[in-house]
């Protein structure tokens, strides 16, 4: 039941366990494809973190399809894009996060428009952008 691979594929990403999260987001967007941006997002930032940006860039693309204002998955496909050397994607996804968030979250656009400055210049891996992940907003939809 969804129930209890969304509480598996929770208490899995909590515990960084990357297969358990994985598995269970899988099973949901496949099983239950209409309850699926949750396990999209947590299964996206998995990928994203195992360099399989591929991968993150399908889910998060798939995600803003139905969230496209939540703030941590704009933020996450313009990684996904950067790393992949997409870059006017990737500054494209940045843009309209500060653009929409610039008086709601300063400090974190601040942040982005570094990774969009360097997107702009051509650079594949922003310094320390894992810490971006700091923000609780990258681990669910709003």
């Amino acid at each position: 039941p969804l129930e209890m691979l969304a509480a598996q594929m929770h208490s899995a990403y909590a515990n960084k366990d990357i297969q358990g999260t994985l598995e269970n987001s899988m099973a949901i967007i496949k099983y239950h494809p209409q309850d699926a941006s949750n396990a999209r997002l947590l299964a996206g930032n998995i990928s994203l973190m195992q360099d399989n940006y591929p991968a993150a860039v399908t889910l998060f693309e798939a995600l803003r399809k139905d969230w496209p204002d939540s703030p941590g998955p704009m933020i996450a496909l313009g990684l996904a894009y950067q790393l992949s050397g997409e870059f006017d994607k990737a500054e494209a996804n940045y843009y309209e996060f500060c653009y929409i968030f610039e008086d709601i979250f300063p400090e974190l656009v601040a942040e982005v428009n570094t990774f969009r400055r360097l997107a702009l210049e051509g650079f594949k891996s922003p310094p320390k952008w894992k810490e971006i992940y700091r923000y609780q907003l990258m681990h669910e939809l709003e």
